[in-house]
């Protein structure tokens, strides 16, 4: 006599459970995606001053980078040992990337040199630039927030038949500028000046070494 009863209870309890099911999903579905904010560096090319370009032709090799910057995350750390990404804000492309195209450009803009060659260039170049970013994180110390750029170079003239005498510089550039805040923003504009800085001392030190 109940068994028609609790069929209908059942297979209304089964209703509801799907309903609800379904409910949940339509709206998973109707979130929007997180979207991920994306900086570069930005900057006008250093002024410099010279009598002349230098009958050079340079050549910059593509830039390589620390292993903790092989990607585009965008590092900040608050503590020794440890390094940690802003959420849902990265880099357009790995450090090594932007500090090395950057670089080609403020060289060719410089008037320094007969000719500033990209590592895309496989022509015969009178003299090769290669470089290592060490460091291309925010740091944060007792003074506040500062984008920390530390740079490598190694400048030889691959015409030197003697390999003991085909390097002619080899320095690192160390240099920071402070954040306004801790964000990914002033990051990007911190780090925008920072190269800007390292920029102008590589011309003008490579500058001198080939003048010499």
């Amino acid at each position: 006599m109940f068994k028609p009863i609790r069929k209908t209870t059942g297979l209304i309890i089964v209703i509801f459970t799907l309903v609800q099911h379904l409910g949940c999903v339509d709206l998973n579905l109707k979130q929007p995606p997180l979207k991920i904010q994306r900086y570069s560096l930005e900057y006008p090319p250093p002024a410099t001053a010279s009598t002349g370009p230098l009958d050079v032709l340079l050549r910059i090799e593509r830039f390589r980078s620390s292993p903790l910057y092989q990607n585009t995350q965008m590092l900040f750390s608050d503590q020794p040992y440890r390094r940690t990404a802003y959420s849902y804000h990265k880099w357009y492309a790995a450090p090594s990337d932007l500090v090395g195209y950057h670089l080609v450009r403020d060289l060719k803009q410089s008037g320094l040199f007969k000719g500033v060659l990209g590592a895309e260039h496989q022509g015969r170049a009178t003299h090769r630039l290669e470089g290592n970013v060490e460091e291309f994180v925010e740091r944060k110390t007792t003074d506040g927030h500062f984008a920390l750029l530390e740079i490598s170079i190694l400048l030889t003239n691959p015409q030197q038949k003697d390999v003991s005498r085909q390097i002619l510089l080899q320095k690192t550039y160390r240099t920071t500028h402070p954040c306004t805040q801790p964000s990914p923003e002033a990051l990007a504009a911190a780090m925008s000046r920072a190269m800007s800085a390292a920029s102008a001392q590589i011309a003008t030190d490579v500058y001198n070494t080939l003048n010499k």
